[in-house]
């Protein structure tokens, strides 16, 4: 059922590197992060607290009072960072699109995101 999955594909230079699928888009997004920081540096390819034009942070460093009072949407996606997926889905999409292109990648939403 690849039409009811949200599929992303990362690509660099026009060639896919990656494809990720979830039957949901937090998760989706989650691991879009997960990937990008353990295969393309994404820490280091952004500043902290990463807030791209918008007054809410959508990747912090710690949450106050730690992992256990983590809010229901933000999410950890490597060591001590969380990613904040509380947002309708062309919020996700374009925070997905820039986080990737922080590390040099494009991104084709493909599937339920269309």
């Amino acid at each position: 059922m690849a039409g009811n999955e949200y599929t992303i594909v990362l690509l660099e230079d026009g060639q896919e590197i990656t494809t990720i699928r979830s039957e949901k888009q937090v998760e989706s997004m989650v691991k879009v992060a997960e990937f990008l920081a353990t295969e393309y540096n994404l820490i280091e390819n952004i500043e902290l607290p990463y807030t791209p034009g918008r007054k809410e942070k959508p990747i912090v460093e710690e949450i106050p009072g730690g992992k256990k009072e983590a809010p229901r949407q933000k999410h950890e996606f490597s060591e001590g960072y969380f990613i904040d997926t509380l947002a309708n889905k062309s919020t996700k999409k374009r925070e997905i699109r820039r986080i990737a292109n922080a590390c040099g990648l494009n991104v084709d939403f493909q599937g339920a995101w269309n």
